[in-house]
């Protein structure tokens, strides 16, 4: 339950989206899946009397399927210095990087039983958002289309900005060194051809698995999750013990 005190009328919809991130960013830790991310909101006046209720899904967090943590949080303590942490940082980059929308698919990606394809697919759409969105909104290139060019000034102005230029510029952008240049053909083969790329069923699992971690650990670099020392838990390593974030 997430209590808001103090408001008007007109601050509900702000603290509605407020209650949203907070939630996407628990559910991005623990690999719980909930979505609509509220179930309920209710609205009481300074009595406490209930004046407004409304229910946004009839479905609740249990009933649904759990995914792979991605942070871990066994106190109350660490859940409240992590949201105090991450939350001003996901405002920043939220509109940035669809950063909600990304927590939610690599939700998806790491569902309990989620099929390795569909696995792959996701990881491969993932990778997309981050092309997309990178170039769109942070690299201010031209676009065309879904494509876009070298902005003036650049050696290669005017051409096409390939998936890798892409990727590797925000690579650059938040320092980090988890890029593999397999990222490319692996998200090549699964969207141009529909299969995994590796040339056993194992490199097809590890390569999925690097994919989806290298996302992953975008999302904690915007969170500048390294700053504050945070632990995480490789979706690479298996099995996978708690060990500090490294850009």
């Amino acid at each position: 339950t997430l209590s808001v005190t103090g408001l008007t009328l007109a601050d509900i919809g702000d603290s509605e989206a407020d209650a949203e991130r907070i939630v996407w960013l628990l559910a991005f830790a623990n690999g719980a899946r909930l979505v609509p991310t509220i179930t309920r909101v209710e609205i009481r006046n300074n009595a406490g009397q209930l004046t407004r209720a409304t229910l946004r899904n009839t479905v609740g967090a249990a009933a649904n399927t759990s995914a792979w943590p991605i942070i871990p949080l066994r106190i109350p303590k660490e859940v409240k210095d992590y949201l105090e942490w991450c939350y001003p940082r996901l405002v920043v980059n939220d509109d940035l990087y669809l950063l909600s929308r990304v927590m939610h698919w690599l939700i998806q990606a790491t569902r309990e039983g989620q099929p390795l394809h569909l696995r792959a697919l996701v990881g491969a759409e993932v990778l997309e958002i981050l092309r997309f969105n990178f170039a769109k909104n942070v690299f201010k290139a031209p676009q065309s289309g879904d494509q876009f060019e070298w902005p003036p000034g650049y050696p290669n102005a005017g051409k096409r900005m390939s998936f890798r230029q892409i990727l590797k510029g925000l690579v650059w952008a938040v320092g980090s060194s988890q890029w593999k240049e397999d990222f490319v053909n692996f998200r090549n083969s699964i969207v141009h051809e529909g299969e995994i790329f590796g040339s056993s069923f194992l490199d097809q699992i590890s390569n999925t698995n690097a994919a989806i971690h290298f996302c992953q650990t975008i999302v904690l670099a915007l969170l500048e999750w390294d700053k504050r020392h945070g632990l995480y838990l490789p979706y690479n390593v298996r099995p996978s013990k708690a060990e500090p974030f490294k850009r």
